[in-house]
């Protein structure tokens, strides 16, 4: 994801729709964005993801909730998994309030997470995003 020169297509997965309008603000304020795509229900949005699939479409990057009602993120990003397995071309991003220390465990040791944050998003949030997306593979 390299927000400054290529438009990327960006997903934001939360069931809080204040969450959702700032998180779209600030990838808004740091990337050129093709499309922002944004479901509160984690099933639409993996729903969708499985659609985009077959068509070759898939977003650059993934913001997704970590606490949700039926799916949370940790599930969401196992579905997800099994639609694009490689997770090639894919930034997860994991969000939340708060993340307990087996929260932080779990992100550590799965390599699918490309980074979290406590929210709110905002545009110091993504120039990190940006910084980081430059240093990892």
């Amino acid at each position: 994801m390299s927000c400054q020169s290529d438009p990327c297509k960006v997903l934001i997965v939360d069931d809080c729709e204040l969450d959702r309008l700032i998180s779209r603000k600030a990838v808004k304020t740091i990337c050129a964005v093709e499309e922002i795509k944004t479901f509160d229900h984690p099933e639409q949005a993996l729903l969708y993801l499985y659609n985009t699939h077959i068509r070759g479409n898939m977003p650059e990057l993934i913001i997704v909730d970590k606490n949700m009602p039926a799916i949370n993120g940790f599930d969401f990003i196992e579905e997800y998994k099994k639609i694009n397995p490689g997770l090639f071309h894919v930034k997860i991003v994991l969000v939340s309030n708060d993340f307990s220390e087996i929260d932080l465990v779990k992100i550590k040791s799965n390599p699918s997470i490309f980074s979290s944050f406590l929210k709110p998003i905002t545009k110091e949030i993504m120039v990190a995003l940006q910084i980081n997306s430059m240093q990892k593979p």
